[in-house]
This record gives structure tokens, C-alpha cells and sequence, in this order.
């Protein structure tokens, strides 16, 4: 049955799930759920779309900083609202991301080499001219991982029912304590991945290198809402990337970095199962680093 959306706002969310075939063990399943699949391909629309849904705006400007994806949802949901939006944006942004911030017409102002960095920035700007902007700060607002708790958690819950274990990546941690809290109480081993030193790669934090730990990543280390944190490196996921590329999955570094950890815990033996693999974002938002660095 084909399904009508009155518009794209409608679209966001209710992202496919497709299964990853992974030949080396029985009783494994890899799903990948695709958060690319949004609007601007990205798992951020989520967000994007319930910050602005939960403040006053009126004829203000939206204000917030960002490395990249967070600032292409709110340039798009923006100009779709009518509504004017400045992003402060790091030294991550790629230009595939730049050029479609600009093409939404989207401001765009570049600080730092860190997403706090300009998160920093806001606070001043807000500050100062309070009547002029409306911050809606995704690192701290609270509606950050509340919308992946009522609806990216229940949406793997009830496409899969038995969930044996999810991996995800750490960033703003928004998605990773949406989606821990709501399988807390359950079986489900919850998986973190970050970006081991010296290896930046896009939605997955480099805290070893100075990235910012928010508020709600450390809720989720304090309270232990996860089983395991793998550090990945960016020379080790060359090969997973190819994998997913040979069956069809066009997505970004943080997907590869997602399966690289799950086979390495497959071998340790931590995990099996129904494995859910949340992939934050389409493969166009780094397609100059897929297609120099990654691909074969």
C-alpha cells in the first residue's frame, strides 16, 4: 500500500530498517536502520524538527552551532517554515554540506575546530541581542534525546520486537540517551562507538581529543546506560565500508565506523543476537572522503 505525505516535515522519521548480510556466524542478524533516509539525510532532522517544535521563534532568528548535519536540518526545516536561520559551523563542515546549508539559504559563520566552540559563540550572541535570535542549543536542550526516546527507540522496538543489541555513535549523545533510557530496563546491550585519538570522523566524537562531553554523555556514563564504548580508528574502516558498499548501503563514515566495532565484538563473543545498527547519516554529506579515502 502506497503511503501519501501531505509534505516533508511528514517525512521525518519512520526511517527503514534493512538487513545487513553477514556471513561469518550463524545466529547473527545485522539490521541497519537508515536515518539517512530523512529529508536532508540525516538522523538530526529528528531533532532539528522537535527543537523548533518546542520554542518560540516568532520573527527571531534560529541560532545554533553545529560540525554539520544538525545545521543542514535546521537550514532546510528553516526555509520550509520561513524562517531565517544562522548556523555556527566548525572546521568538520564539508563542503557537500556547505554548499547545501547555502542552497536553503542558511547564514553560515565558521569557528573553531569544535562544535562547543560555536555552541559558545551563541551563548554570547543570545546575550546580547536577546530580541534578535532564538538559541535552540541541541547540546543541552533537553528535547535533543527526548524525541530519540519517544520515537527512534520505539520505532527499532517495534520493527524488530526481540532486540539482542544496538550500536550507536557517540556525539552530541543526544540519540545514545534517548535510546539507552528506553531500552534500559530491557536485555538489550547498548553499544557506544567513538573516534579512537587522532581520528576524527564525522558523528562520531573525538573525546580524547578535546571534543566536548555534554550533559547527557555523561548521563549515560554516569548512570552506566551502555555495556560497551569501542574507540574506532579511521585506517580500520576501510574495509567495512566496502562491505556495506557492495550491498547497496550508501552511507557515511560513522556506519562503517558502527560495523567495524560490531565485528570486532562479534569476535570477542560480547554480543549476538538481532544487532541494530543506527546509521546517523547518507552517504552524500562525505562523498569526496568516501570516494578518496574509504573507497576501493
Amino acid at each position: 500500500m502506497s503511503i501519501v505525505r501531505e509534505n516533508f516535515i511528514n517525512m521525518i522519521g519512520n526511517t527503514p530498517m534493512v538487513k545487513f548480510k553477514y556471513f561469518k556466524k550463524r545466529g547473527i542478524n545485522i539490521f541497519i536502520k537508515l536515518e539517512g533516509m530523512n529529508p536532508t539525510g540525516s538522523i538530526k532532522d529528528r531533532t532539528a524538527l522537535n527543537l523548533l517544535k518546542n520554542c518560540k521563534i516568532k520573527n527571531k532568528t534560529i541560532i545554533d552551532a553545529s560540525s554539520g548535519s544538525f545545521a543542514c536540518s535546521l537550514a532546510y526545516l528553516g526555509f520550509i517554515l520561513k524562517k531565517k536561520v544562522k548556523v555556527i559551523c566548525s572546521s568538520k563542515l564539508t563542503k557537500e554540506k556547505e554548499e547545501f546549508i547555502r542552497h536553503y539559504k542558511g547564514e553560515i559563520k565558521k569557528i573553531g575546530n569544535f562544535t562547543f566552540e560555536g555552541n559558545q559563540y551563541c551563548k554570547k550572541l543570545i546575550n546580547k541581542f536577546p530580541n534578535k535570535y532564538v538559541f535552540l542549543d541541541q547540546l543541552h536542550n533537553n528535547h535533543n534525546p527526548l524525541i530519540h526516546f519517544k520515537t527512534t527507540a520505539k520505532e527499532i522496538k517495534n520493527q524488530l520486537k526481540k532486540v539482542d543489541a544496538i550500536v550507536m555513535s557517540l556525539g552530541s549523545g543526544g540519540t545514545a540517551l534517548g535510546v539507552s533510557k528506553f531500552f534500559k530496563n530491557s536485555r538489550t546491550k547498548i553499544i557506544l562507538v567513538e573516534s579512537a585519538s587522532k581520528t576524527k570522523l564525522p558523528g562520531v566524537g573525538s573525546f580524547d581529543d578535546g571534543d566536548y562531553e555534554t550533559p547527557f554523555i555523561k548521563e549515560i556514563k554516569s548512570k552506566k546506560l551502555y555495556d560497551f564504548i569501542f574507540k574506532v580508528k579511521k585506517n580500520q574502516i576501510k574495509t567495512s565500508y566496502s562491505e556495506l558498499r557492495k550491498q547497496g548501503f550508501f552511507c557515511g563514515p560513522q556506519t562503517a565506523a558502527l560495523l567495524q566495532a560490531t565485528k570486532a565484538l562479534l569476535n570477542k563473543k560480547k554480543i549476538r543476537g538481532n544487532i541494530v545498527l543506527i546509521s546517523g547519516d547518507s552517504g552524500w554529506k562525505n562523498f569526496h572522503d568516501l570516494k578518496v579515502k574509504f573507497s576501493d
